[in-house]
């Protein structure tokens, strides 16, 4: 039976109990962040002081993508998330005393930095189950679902470390977060099959070029990891150029919080009507047609409309963000050798990171010599140029979904209703 849509994956029985473990494991990435940045900041009363550790947690977050992609790609993956998230909760733990004792800086970005590099990644191995478990026609709706929710952990995890953090203090938002890691991650490992987390088997090479190979991405896979850069480019152009437009026109960035809001409902509505739509098109025209919706109504605001219709347009724009982060993931998937699956998708992680810091870099200067409207304009310029440069790359991953719509479905059923 095929499943037309993303909460129709849930029928799977396989999927239910590790998704909820997900879920909940993976609420520290929209909690831990922004709690660490109000914590520091009522700590020390320094804006730079939050900004560093922040910063270390970001730049662990990265590179800690990799490094656990390449293990969960060559040792037992339950093992890898195991450990992983066993340090993860140490750091947390230590991060809830160490805010509240207002300890030195470099203690606090070094823990910061721990707690980045040690993020368990939930992600990646969510959606290797997906893929072991699901049909390769019912894959695009399970990758959206999946992004769906992480989109919903961005959204609600702010608010929620925002109140927990005003209310209580930073520790037990980072206690809480502890909890959150240690809850998910053991229904997470404990009701997945284990045979589904087995690395794929990879040729064993020797010399130090084949070694470095292996940790490099392809040039295909590098090249679009250029493009999802360039849209993450895009989010840090918009977030400094709503910033000036508020400061500006209303002196308070009042405006920067419903503009987010209304982005981010957009996004959600977005990703759950796109698991729900049968595309027959391949992975090249879909990300062309969204990306072409998206840099459009981006254009719109380089007018600098009144903050109504201002609202109402980014909130349509947001309608493809989670469509375009799916279709990502999908790319990511169809190209990334079964030896480097995991790893491939940490690529991913440094891409969408390194491209929103160059995008909140260059979108601080942009915005505040030239103003609002020339940060929208490369905005939507970074999105249409992500489309140009993915497109090759997404040509080669729709022909390998072809090919691999040929392969027999997988063993595993969805559970009949009776």
């Amino acid at each position: 039976m095929k499943l037309g849509s993303a909460g129709l994956v849930l029928r799977y029985p396989q999927l239910r109990l590790p998704l909820l473990g997900s879920l909940i494991g993976r609420v520290p990435l929209g909690v831990a962040t922004v709690a660490l940045l109000l914590g520091v900041q009522a700590a020390t009363g320094s804006t730079e002081a939050s900004g560093i550790v922040t910063a270390a947690a970001t730049i662990g977050v990265a590179v800690g993508a990799v490094i656990q992609g390449r293990m969960l790609d060559r040792l037992p993956r339950k093992t890898v998330l195991a450990s992983f998230a066993c340090v993860q909760i140490t750091a947390l733990c230590l991060l809830a005393v160490t805010t509240s004792a207002k300890a030195p800086l470099m203690p606090l970005a070094g823990l910061a930095l721990l707690f980045g590099l040690s993020v368990p990644s939930l992600t990646a191995t969510t959606r290797w189950l997906m893929r072991s478990i699901v049909t390769e026609d019912e894959l695009p709706a399970a990758f959206t679902l999946d992004t769906v929710v992480l989109q919903f952990l961005f959204v609600i995890g702010p608010s929620v470390a925002a109140v927990a953090t005003s209310l209580f203090g930073p520790s037990p938002a980072l206690f809480g977060c502890a909890a959150c890691t240690l809850a998910g991650a053991a229904i997470f490992l404990r009701t997945t099959a284990a045979d589904l987390l087995v690395p794929a088997p990879r040729p064993v090479k020797s010399t130090v070029d084949s070694l470095i190979s292996q940790v490099r991405p392809t040039l295909h896979i590098a090249v679009f990891l250029l493009a999802m850069a360039f849209v993450s480019t895009s989010s840090g152009f918009l977030s400094l150029g709503i910033t000036e437009l508020a400061t500006v026109r209303q002196g308070s960035l009042e405006p920067v919080g419903i503009a987010f809001s209304a982005m981010s409902i957009g996004s959600l509505v977005g990703g759950l009507a796109f698991g729900t739509l049968k595309w027959k098109s391949p992975l090249a025209t879909q990300y062309l047609l969204l990306a072409a919706g998206n840099a459009a109504l981006l254009t719109v605001l380089i007018t600098l409309p009144a903050f109504g219709v201002f609202y109402f347009v980014i909130a349509v724009a947001g309608l493809f963000l989670s469509p375009l982060a799916s279709l990502a993931s999908q790319t990511l998937d169809r190209l990334a050798p079964p030896s480097a699956w995991m790893q491939t998708q940490g690529w991913g992680t440094v891409a969408n990171t390194a491209g929103q810091t160059a995008g909140l870099a260059a979108g601080g200067i942009v915005a505040g010599l030239a103003g609002p409207s020339l940060a929208f304009a490369c905005s939507a310029g970074a999105v249409a140029l992500a489309a140009v440069v993915a497109m090759p790359t997404l040509l080669r991953a729709s022909r390998k979904a072809t090919n691999r719509a040929e392969e027999p479905a997988p063993a595993l059923v969805p559970e009949e209703k009776t």
